[in-house]
């Protein structure tokens, strides 16, 4: 899931390269004309991803283009595409923040 760091809500572009032409913008759009917040995970239930930023030129080879490596429940790896927030022009670092439910 992707959220806007600012907002909370949902970004205003996508942050998922949906077609794989290392590029994130209307064409990687749902069909409905919405952003996807999220991706369905291949692996299961999924560990906390290691996030590979792409810095200069990419993980992916792609400028912009940061990349997550999930492992899950299914013992299998998941390669999940992102737009790098450090070259988007995002103030905010990514991070992971847990939180617990006390009942």
């Amino acid at each position: 899931m992707e959220l806007d760091t600012r907002t909370g809500g949902q970004t205003a572009s996508s942050a998922f390269d949906l077609n794989n032409d290392n590029k994130y913008g209307n064409s990687d759009k749902l069909a409905s004309g919405s952003v996807a917040s999220g991706v369905k995970s291949t692996v299961g239930i999924a560990k906390s991803p290691t996030w590979l930023g792409s810095g200069a030129s990419g993980a992916s080879g792609a400028s912009g283009t940061a990349v997550k490596e999930l492992s899950g429940t299914t013992g299998n790896i998941m390669t999940v595409k992102n737009a790098d927030p450090a070259t988007a022009g995002s103030a905010v670092a990514p991070v992971r923040t847990y939180w617990k439910q006390i009942m």
